[in-house]
């Protein structure tokens, strides 16, 4: 009985789901599990610590199915900015918390944000301010930003490479400043006039344009 169940309970397979940063490579090396294992030499709270240690992963699902192989389902954070400190690249999610250093082997073309002159309380803004970005129908994907400054004087500062343009949200009542600002984007490209357009700011409930 004992040889039946050292052979035929081997760890032989791996099922990995829901990862798009992490390779599935990273993500067998960050559990510890490795094949050929007695499958219950593996504790499932031990696996889920191992993995949690990377700043990538959000959520896990982990299953042991009988009779050779585990299940993992990861939900990861979804890096939104890339901001510069100490020198160096870092990743950083929808929360602005750090997720990991960048480097070219997982490279991912985002927004650099700064935030050099932000004071705490426009930092913790950022989130809700991103998420109303991505949840109206503004004009813009996130991945059409090349920069994102926080601005004691203009609040959001926002560059689009694309078109040449910067614009500008102030961060007072910022929600209704964006759908002030889809409008006249909207119009302007109606008119297609967007092209000469360099700056636009929305604050206090108008919206300034300034052309070539």
């Amino acid at each position: 009985l004992g040889a039946y169940f050292v052979i035929h309970f081997l760890l032989t397979e791996i099922s990995i789901n829901g990862n798009q940063y992490l390779t599935e490579n990273e993500i067998i090396a960050l559990s510890g599990l490795q094949k050929n294992v007695n499958i219950f030499n593996y504790k499932i709270d031990e696996i889920e610590a191992n993995l949690l240690k990377s700043n990538w992963i959000q959520d896990i699902k982990i299953t042991r199915s009988l009779p050779d192989t585990f299940k993992i389902e990861i939900s990861e954070y979804k890096p939104i900015f890339v901001i510069i400190h100490d020198n160096e690249l870092y990743y950083l999610n929808n929360k602005a918390q750090f997720i990991d250093k960048v480097n070219k082997n997982k490279f991912i073309s985002l927004p650099i944000l700064y935030i050099n002159n932000a004071t705490n309380n426009e930092i913790k803004i950022l989130p809700d301010f991103i998420n109303e970005l991505e949840t109206t129908k503004f004009p813009y994907a996130l991945s059409e930003i090349s920069w994102i400054n926080i601005n004691a004087l203009y609040g959001f500062e926002l560059f689009i490479e694309s078109n040449n343009l910067t614009l500008q949200i102030d961060k007072q009542n910022y929600e209704q400043n964006i759908k002030n600002l889809i409008s006249v984007i909207e119009d302007l490209k109606k008119r297609k006039e967007i092209r000469k357009v360099r700056k636009i700011r929305a604050a206090f409930n108008k919206v300034m344009i300034i052309k070539e």
